[in-house]
């Protein structure tokens, strides 16, 4: 998965004053990525079933079933099919009984009781993904895009104000989706874009 150091190293930051920023821009431009290219990155490699269970406390994925053998750490996952914990999710620590999933991607609790409860039937997926070097360097350009983008937003007149007329030209903050970015950004996501043909 793309790390914070992945990040500060194509973009030769040495200090640590943007670390907690970068750190958090990371989920948030990768599920951008995977919305604008309709890409998940799934590989062949998943586990199912009912014996999944997922804990918000301790941030793990549990299966009774010890099927999680194949996952390693530092592994980005996605979980499909599951009630309330479908999406990406970066794993710190894999072992056969249980995925533990990095504090920035919350998990919300959810077991077979939970399923029983809702009167459904669910079998939650959990695929292994593979993210492509170019996605590294692509996300390390909109990580740039953002900081250059927000430090000039700090220096910027925000509003103006003329007898009973305003304008406001936004804080820099508003939603985040890959086509906020430059052109020659949203080109290189074209390569890893999936064609929906049905």
């Amino acid at each position: 998965m793309i790390s914070t150091s992945d990040i500060k190293t194509i973009l030769r930051i040495t200090g640590s004053d943007y670390d907690t920023y970068i750190a958090a821009l990371i989920p948030v431009l990768f599920c951008s990525i995977v919305d604008y290219t309709g890409n998940s990155f799934i590989t062949d490699l998943k586990n199912y079933g009912s014996s999944i269970s997922f804990d918000a406390d301790t941030q793990k994925m549990e299966d009774s079933e010890e099927a999680f053998s194949y996952f390693k750490d530092d592994d980005m996952v996605l979980v499909r099919g599951s009630l309330y914990n479908d999406g990406h999710f970066l794993v710190t620590t894999a072992i056969a009984a249980s995925l533990t999933i990095d504090s920035g991607y919350p998990l919300v609790t959810e077991d077979s009781d939970t399923y029983d409860e809702e009167d459904v039937t669910v079998t939650p997926y959990v695929y292994r993904c593979f993210i492509p070097k170019g996605i590294t360097l692509i996300m390390a350009q909109m990580v740039s895009f953002l900081l250059k983008k927000f430090s000039e937003a700090d220096t910027e007149v925000s509003s103006e104000k003329l007898g009973d007329y305003s304008i406001n030209y936004g804080t820099g903050a508003e939603p985040l989706s890959a086509t906020d970015f430059p052109a020659s950004i949203i080109r290189g996501l074209n390569a890893y874009s999936i064609v929906d043909i049905g």
